[in-house]
C-alpha cells in the first residue's frame, strides 16, 4: 500500500509520511515524520511493530472466521 502523502519542505531533508486506512464507515491516520536519523529509525520501528500487530491480527480473524465457518460461505450474524 502506498503512502497516502509524503512530502518535502522548501528543500529540507526530512520525511513526513501519513498512512491512511478506511472502511466504509471508518477511517485512521498515522503519521511517520523523520527529521534525524534517530527519528527515521523510530519510525521505521514503529512501521515493522504495526506490521506484526497486523500479521497477527490477520492470524486471529481468520481463526475465528473459521471457527464459525465464514469462511465457508456461513450466514453473516444480525447486528445489534
Amino acid at each position: 500500500m502506498p503512502m497516502s502523502r509524503w512530502r518535502p519542505r522548501n528543500g529540507d531533508s526530512y520525511v513526513d509520511a501519513c498512512l491512511h486506512l478506511a472502511d466504509c464507515h471508518r477511517s485512521i491516520e498515522l503519521d511517520f515524520a523523520a527529521y534525524n536519523r534517530r527519528e527515521a529509525a523510530n519510525a521505521l520501528l514503529e512501521v515493522r511493530i504495526l506490521r506484526a500487530v497486523l500479521v497477527d491480527f490477520e492470524a486471529g480473524l481468520r481463526a475465528a472466521l473459521e471457527e464459525v465457518g465464514a469462511t465457508r460461505g456461513g450466514t453473516r450474524p444480525a447486528k445489534d
